[in-house]
């Protein structure tokens, strides 16, 4: 059994787990990416659920009858969470009407995102860095224009992590396939 060329060197990209390609000779193949609906919702009820634990803290605490400032800080805290989750509920049930919209297609010319009202398509020359906000768990892009397109949404089949280095891949294949500009 002989191993192919491509896997002697270290020419080669990894773009999942069970399949490698020669950036020199075979494209990669387009990847679509749509909105994984249950995550959102999933995600979405969860801020219900702990909205309704801290506005049940919060009025508790207050009912007690209890004068102590840190009682009262923790019950209009409690509350106050309580509402501002409430928001991202909403915020998250009006989007979840838009999900048939929303997909991240991966090309040999670059990237398309849609969020349910506009698409955005970038280059791969156009993209600069492929980044995790790790406090959202948001792919961050940053692109030649200055400004950084937010990839919120949860796709199936890949987290945050997974996608980032997808994106990354296909960056660095366009990048090895492209030819030096002359200058």
């Amino acid at each position: 059994m002989s191993i192919p060329s491509f896997m002697a060197g270290a020419a080669y990209t990894r773009y999942n787990d069970w399949q490698m390609v020669d950036p020199a000779t075979e494209p990669l193949p387009p990847r679509l990416f749509v909105v994984d609906g249950h995550a959102e919702r999933s995600e979405r009820d969860t801020r219900l659920w702990a909205a309704l634990v801290a506005a049940c803290g919060g009025i508790w605490l207050f009912s007690t009858g209890s004068n102590n400032a840190v009682t009262s800080g923790f019950a209009l805290a409690g509350v106050a969470f309580a509402m501002i989750w409430t928001m991202g509920w909403i915020r998250k049930r009006v989007n979840d009407f838009e999900v048939d919209g929303r997909y991240l297609q991966l090309g040999d010319d670059g990237l398309q995102y849609s969020d349910g009202r506009m698409v955005t398509a970038v280059g791969w020359d156009e993209l600069r860095s492929v980044s995790v906000d790790e406090d959202r768990l948001h792919v961050c892009l940053a692109v030649d224009s200055g400004e950084e397109l937010r990839l919120q949404d949860t796709y199936d089949g890949a987290t945050p992590h997974q996608l980032a280095e997808i994106i990354h891949q296909f960056h660095e294949h366009a990048r090895m396939c492209t030819p030096p500009a002359d200058g």
